[in-house]
């Protein structure tokens, strides 16, 4: 599959963000968006590409392009459809470092908090207790905490347990 640069990354949300930005449900947008796009994804020789866009608790956009399982000489592929589910790994830091950082800003959080304080169990590194394991600690991936075996252990990502993972 081919990697996708960030500045594409980029540049998609930033036309998503143009196009949506107080402009209400439009299908003639809709449609000039989805051109532009879908030229992207073919210019790019893109598999697959699923897009929502939320606003508050709504899904105001959604379309998928692609395929989720590509065709080949065995078989016709399957098509993505817009309720499959990716996983979006890394991309999903982006949203959590943002976040935090807004907490950071107003006050509500510091990154030097101990996460224990805002977790029902105790959380160490069983080679280091005495020393906690801070909100920076995990924006920076120096926590030492790794759980990279039991990421398939989620039903709903495992490709061979749930029909809508892409």
């Amino acid at each position: 599959m081919l990697r996708v640069g960030c500045k594409t990354i980029l540049f998609i949300f930033v036309l998503l963000e143009c196009a949506f930005s107080g402009v209400a449900s439009d299908n003639e947008n809709h449609s000039s968006l989805e051109a532009q796009i879908e030229a992207i994804f073919n210019k790019m020789k893109m598999t697959g590409l699923g897009i929502a866009v939320v606003k508050g608790d709504s899904i105001v956009y959604v379309h998928s392009w692609g395929y989720k399982e590509v065709p080949t000489v065995n078989n016709q592929g399957i098509l993505l459809k817009n309720d499959d589910l990716f996983r979006i790994a890394s991309v999903s830091k982006t949203f959590v470092a943002t976040t935090i950082l807004q907490l950071v800003e107003e006050g509500v959080l510091n990154l030097d908090d101990d996460v224990q304080k805002f977790l029902k169990f105790p959380l160490r590194n069983p080679s280091y207790r005495d020393k906690p394991i801070t909100v920076r600690m995990l924006l920076t991936h120096t926590s030492s905490i790794n759980d990279s075996q039991r990421w398939w252990s989620l039903d709903i990502i495992n490709p061979i347990i749930s029909d809508n993972y892409a």
